[in-house]
């Protein structure tokens, strides 16, 4: 997995003669997730760690992309896939229910990104007879 380099806000869980272990923090977390951009896998931390880290708006978990992401890293892609849940997710991102609607999103961009023409897909039986 890439590493953005040190998290400043990591927490030490053992420190040993010559050993060191920490846990990364929830905003380094984010930002690793937001670059991953995997809508199937990563939807659901993402909503978590948005919350966790308690920003203000999109705008604020956007702007921590922005500095913490390498500008190689920091691709259409992934601008489009954060920007887009974290604006569907904002009115409700206080709210610690399930996030159903966000899931929906999810599906739809996984839809979009399969079938770019947004065209129904037919239905294949899978059991051989």
């Amino acid at each position: 997995a890439f590493m953005l380099g040190v998290d400043p806000d990591a927490t030490t869980v053992l420190d040993l003669d010559g050993l060191t272990v920490q846990v990364a923090s929830p905003r380094y977390l984010f930002v690793m997730k937001a670059l991953a951009a995997r809508a199937e896998r990563d939807t659901d931390d993402l909503i978590f760690l948005y919350r966790r880290c308690g920003f203000a708006n999109v705008a604020e978990a956007m702007q921590l992309i922005d500095d913490r992401a390498p500008t190689v890293l920091l691709t259409p892609r992934v601008r489009f896939f954060a920007e887009e849940l974290l604006a569907h997710l904002e009115p409700w991102a206080r709210r610690s229910s399930s996030s159903s609607g966000t899931r929906e999103w999810a599906k739809l961009h996984r839809r979009s990104r399969s079938n770019p023409d947004n065209r129904r897909l037919p239905r294949t039986n899978s059991r051989m007879s």
